[in-house]
């Protein structure tokens, strides 16, 4: 009987991944590795969606199955997260693996596809190695809203440089540096770069408390900040609110919420900004690396240019720097379930939060929001609307059990009432 090889991954959702498959010979060498029409520019632009602040590409897989992947930097590898996918191609199969995830208790099957065609826009990457989870555990699609199939990970990425555009929602490829003119307003952030994903250093400034630590930069992070609490080193703050940070392979991630006096990522300061705390143990080998993890609302306030070859990392501010990063003020996590990702389920209900006076429960179902049933709207809407401004009244329908219920609150900024007051 053989012994298979042990992948340690780390999945959280929002998406946080640290991947690395081990190839071997039989895994990869097949054909040409990809095929981009660089141009004049040496550069190809591909379009994404923020969906719940994570960024989502249309991928098209073996040439015929339109997907939806996540575009995750966090990640050292690309995945496919739904094994009818490659049952439904036939696409053949290599070597098992077994994989944990964030809770390090959850064991789950995987089997690395060695020759799938990915095309990417007018980018194809043929007879590329990609992993394929066997277990349905890692469910994208009920925190975003939209079915997803899988992520864009760093064995994709770092054979380029790459340039996000968050205005213009544009990833654009590039074989080599962009000319001097076209780089001239980025400033060069420091960083390290390991296993294909950029650490950078982020000064956090709260309470009176001044810190500086590395932070991995990852755009499959719909968390402004995730910031790790050594459960060995740090007495948890008796002012953070207890919360769910996100779903995991074990179930719910509990943590703990805060709110930042101001940010400082070398190239400008953004204040009042949310802070998710996760508590961990400094002494496992995946923490290492970083104190934590910046995301999207946060990334997406910089135009930002990974450069893959020499592990560089530049940043300049866009029309997002300086708007206040847009947050819940209701005070539930809601995530979607159901056939069609219509049934809409409350997770986690904060304590003392407008949500939470006006009577709302866990496992509680919305049947609609400000008159608008669910069958005409989706997650993103339903978030979007729970994150106006402060004193805004949200009527809601919902459904406990058997009963109907209709109830109306105001929003609020609960962190800003409660660390700012």
């Amino acid at each position: 009987m053989t012994t298979k090889p042990l992948l340690i991954i780390l999945l959280i959702l929002p998406l946080t991944l640290c991947a690395q498959i081990k190839l071997e010979k039989a895994d990869t060498d097949k054909g040409s590795p990809f095929s981009i029409p660089f141009g004049e520019n040496n550069a190809v632009s591909v379009p994404f969606s923020y969906i719940n602040d994570v960024m989502v590409i249309d991928v098209v897989l073996n040439k015929s199955l339109p997907l939806k992947f996540i575009f995750d930097t966090g990640s050292e590898t690309s995945i496919i997260t739904k094994e009818e996918i490659a049952q439904a191609l036939r696409i053949p199969r290599g070597r098992f693996v077994e994989i944990y995830g964030a809770d390090r208790l959850v064991k789950l099957q995987a089997q690395i596809l060695p020759y799938v065609t990915l095309n990417l826009g007018n980018i194809e990457f043929e007879y590329f190695p990609i992993l394929l989870l066997l277990d349905d555990y890692f469910n994208t699609s009920s925190t975003l809203g939209i079915e997803t199939h899988g992520i864009i990970g760093a064995d994709i990425l770092r054979r380029f440089i790459i340039q996000i555009d968050p205005a213009e929602q544009l990833i654009t490829f590039h074989k080599k540096i962009p000319p001097y003119y076209k780089m001239k307003n980025y400033t060069r952030i420091d960083c390290d770069y390991k296993k294909g994903r950029f650490f950078s250093d982020l000064t956090i400034k709260k309470s009176g408390k001044v810190s500086t630590d590395r932070f991995l930069l990852d755009t499959g992070s719909s968390k402004s900040i995730i910031y790790q609490l050594d459960t060995l080193k740090e007495q948890i703050a008796s002012d953070l609110i207890p919360t769910t940070i996100s779903q995991g392979l074990g179930g719910e991630i509990k943590g703990y919420i805060g709110l930042a006096d101001s940010l400082d990522f070398k190239e400008g300061i953004s204040t009042n900004i949310p802070i998710q705390y996760q508590v961990v143990n400094s002494e496992d080998s995946l923490f290492s690396m970083r104190k934590g993890i910046i995301g999207n609302p946060l990334l997406k306030q910089y135009d930002l240019v990974f450069d893959y070859g020499k592990g560089d990392l530049y940043a300049r501010k866009n029309k997002f720097f300086g708007q206040e990063i847009t947050r819940d003020k209701s005070g539930m996590n809601i995530i979607a379930s159901g056939p069609v990702l219509q049934d809409f389920v409350v997770t986690f209900v904060i304590a003392d939060s407008p949500a939470d006076i006006a009577g709302i429960q866990k496992d509680d179902l919305i049947v609609s929001i400000q008159h608008l049933n669910k069958r005409f709207i989706g997650l993103n809407d339903i978030n979007n609307k729970l994150t106006k401004r402060s004193g805004k009244r949200i009527k809601l329908k919902i459904k406990r059990g058997d009963e109907y219920l209709r109830v109306k609150f105001r929003l609020e900024d609960y962190l800003m009432k409660k660390f700012k007051a």
